[in-house]
């Protein structure tokens, strides 16, 4: 990768502080409304979107403005954010070595992500399914900084 598309050392301290915090708030309220009105954090706007009205046999698809909470998605924008951004950061020395570690560990990112992914799909149903969607959305860009930093 070339380290002029690379970000600079000094946002990565914010970055994890964020990331940590984020993941903190968003994981153990993923999928589950009743903890999040419980917790006390909601920001409620009018925000326009797509609406499904009906069942499942007639259903009508509308673009309305509702009332939404956006606490949850703040807090997913965030911890996508800024792990992009630590996974993205320019290290000391950018070397040929790094350049290479940083290919592979995109590759193995991608490939354990989407093991995870089809087990998820093969033994996850339910509503929990739709909270392990959630967590898998930053997944790839998780493996990617445990293997570049750590392995």
């Amino acid at each position: 990768m070339s380290p002029k598309y690379l970000l600079s050392r000094r946002y990565l301290p914010y970055a994890v502080i964020v990331l940590l915090l984020s993941m903190l708030y968003y994981i153990p309220f993923t999928g589950v409304a009743e903890y999040q009105q419980r917790s006390g954090f909601e920001i409620i706007i009018p925000l326009p979107g797509l609406t499904d009205r009906g069942s499942m046999i007639d259903n009508v698809t509308t673009f309305e403005v509702e009332k939404q909470e956006l606490f949850m998605e703040l807090m997913g924008v965030l911890g996508i954010a800024s792990a992009l951004v630590i996974a993205f950061t320019r290290e000391k020395v950018e070397d040929e070595f790094v350049f290479e570690l940083r290919k592979q560990s995109l590759v193995w990112a991608v490939v354990v992500h989407y093991i995870v992914f089809v087990i998820g799909l093969l033994f996850i149903n339910g509503g929990l399914f739709l909270s392990f969607e959630h967590c898998s959305i930053i997944n790839p860009v998780l493996f990617y900084i445990i293997r570049f930093r750590y392995v």
